[in-house]
């Protein structure tokens, strides 16, 4: 009897042995491998049009399980789209995604395809002479001129992407020299600015080597021998998207960006980067003719200057802000805004802020000619310096944060200023 109860329980304990393996072997069976997708270093961000890649050259990082292999996206067990005959697509400029899959793992492989990869100075000056379209810069750029710089045809439509690169200009040419002059349509770029405030790694940057700090001691009868030495003379439109454009020439008529109107309209817009001169005007508004618009559109970015924008009101000029900072570094009259005419007046000048930070001083009507001051309108934005005028100006301020009370530019009868913690602010009045 105790034999068989000794069998009868060792065949029990078997049959449950079996049937929790069994249950083991189905939970193994059952478990999903885990499965990665990466993308392998090598691959480009940029590929010029019309060039033959073959997609062999780029890889994958294949992980299951922790184990890996580097596939190419030819490799057969991969199920890529977005490919043309095995090469990657670069018929047209453009963004485009290449999609990889493998079992339930898909990675999805974004790049651009330009008119121009720019890689030394000869291409870059065919890309501003001579090239429309997406431009990028693949490399640092010197301007390689004793004179004056490249010229951005009338008609041309391009896109300057600085891709973290920096273009300079040195020049001891004794004339107005500028590094672009764009008389086309000219939108600058930099995909390292992710901030939009100028402070990417992508730059276009202008420094005459004469005068410099010492120009006084230098040469006191000819101060500026490189006088009106801009980073872009701009007689078209110029769109900066984000990058920094600076200027580092100690002064004479040298800036960043001197837009001007004297044989066609002018147009500028800063939706974001840095335009910067710590020396002279970031942006100057050179209106110089009756017929030709100048106008300035800020709707973003850092203008940051010894003076931030100045107006030299010869002829039409209009500044619209909506948004950005605009500072001024020079310390005694820090002005963030300055306009300024000779003998035409402000008859054609209009100034219209809606947004935007004003570090610094704002100061209408200087110059000679103050009978007709400009046309201003003030309605937002903050101000931490104060408002004036070298003139007489009736009320223009109708909204707003102040530091310093604007109570001499608000109509009383139907606006108030209110003080609230350490700002003035303008309202309509309430009943």
């Amino acid at each position: 009897m105790k034999k068989l109860m000794s069998i009868l329980v060792l065949t029990i304990s078997v049959i449950l042995l079996v049937g929790c393996r069994k249950v083991k072997d189905v939970t193994e069976d059952t478990k999903k491998p885990v499965i990665e997708l990466l993308l392998n270093e090598g691959h480009e961000a940029y590929y010029e049009l019309n060039s033959s890649v073959d997609a062999s050259s780029i890889t994958v990082k294949l992980k299951t399980n922790g184990t890996e292999q580097v596939l190419p996206l030819t490799d057969s067990k991969l199920t890529v789209t977005g490919l043309m005959d095995g090469k990657i697509d670069t018929t047209s400029v453009g963004e485009k995604t290449i999609t990889v899959k493998y079992d339930t793992a898909i990675l999805n492989i974004k790049y651009q395809v330009a008119n121009k990869l720019v890689r030394n100075f000869a291409d870059f000056k065919q890309a501003i002479e001579e090239l429309q379209g997406l431009n990028v810069l693949m490399n640092n750029i010197s301007v390689e001129t004793s004179e004056t710089g490249l010229t951005v045809p009338k008609d041309h439509v391009k896109t300057l992407e600085l891709n973290g690169h920096i273009v300079s200009f040195t020049t001891s040419y004794e004339g107005t020299t500028a590094l672009i002059t764009n008389l086309g349509t000219l939108i600058i770029q930099d995909n390292t600015d992710t901030n939009k405030d100028g402070f990417g790694k992508g730059v276009i940057t202008n420094k005459a080597l004469n005068p410099d700090d010492d120009w006084k001691d230098e040469d006191p009868n000819h101060p500026y021998p490189t006088y009106a030495n801009n980073t872009i003379t701009n007689k078209g439109t110029l769109i900066i998207e984000s990058g920094r454009i600076e200027n580092s020439t100690a002064g004479g008529a040298t800036y960043p960006i001197d837009n001007n109107s004297t044989t066609s309209d002018a147009i500028v817009y800063i939706k974001g980067g840095g335009i910067m001169q710590p020396k002279d005007a970031a942006i100057r508004l050179y209106a110089n003719s009756s017929q030709y618009k100048n106008e300035v559109h800020v709707l973003g970015g850092l203008i940051e200057g010894s003076r931030g924008i100045m107006i030299h009101a010869h002829g039409k000029a209009e500044l619209n802000v909506f948004d950005g900072t605009i500072r001024a570094t020079e310390p005694a009259y820090k002005l963030a805004l300055y306009s300024w005419t000779q003998n035409y007046g402000f008859k054609d000048t209009k100034i219209t802020i809606t947004g935007g930070t004003f570090d610094g001083n704002i100061f209408f009507t200087g110059g000679a000619n103050k009978a007709t001051p400009e046309t201003v309108s003030i309605t937002g934005g903050v101000f931490l310096g104060e408002v004036g005028t070298y003139g007489s100006m009736a009320p223009f301020i109708t909204g707003g944060k102040f530091k310093v009370n604007p109570g001499d530019f608000v109509d009383t009868t139907t606006h108030e200023v209110k003080q609230v913690e350490d700002y003035y602010i303008v309202s309509p009045k309430t009943e």
